[in-house]
């Protein structure tokens, strides 16, 4: 097992030359890198078994496959490669996906909402 740490700044650094983020994860809740390819308005691919993927439309703010399904991935894949060009509006979506669900000021009113619908 390997494990890289890399700061804020290596981070945005490593983003900004990054054009596409895969989470092939069979189980995670909430996998960050989507989250912060989304912010980074890069095009994103998670598998169905992520939380994520409750987030994002197929082709519309990212792209989903079916766990396990290698054939599936390897298709999106493809897609991706062969259109990356068009895909400006997928990135931008991502994007507003981000800022409608993942903000820092997003989860505060999440859960405070969570917390006042507990209280009633």
């Amino acid at each position: 097992i390997f494990f890289f740490f890399f700061s804020k700044k290596d981070m945005d650094n490593l983003y900004s030359k990054i054009d596409v983020v895969v989470s092939a994860s069979r189980s995670d809740m909430l996998p960050t890198v989507i989250a912060e390819g989304m912010m980074n308005q890069l095009v994103v691919v998670t598998s169905d078994a992520t939380g994520m993927a409750d987030y994002i439309e197929d082709g519309y703010n990212g792209f989903v496959f079916q766990s396990e399904n290698v054939r599936m991935l390897t298709e999106k894949m493809e897609y991706i490669v062969q259109n990356f060009s068009q895909l400006d509006h997928v990135k931008e979506n991502a994007r507003k996906t981000y800022e409608k669900f993942f903000t820092n000021s997003q989860f505060k009113k999440n859960l405070e909402d969570i917390m006042q619908s507990y209280y009633r």
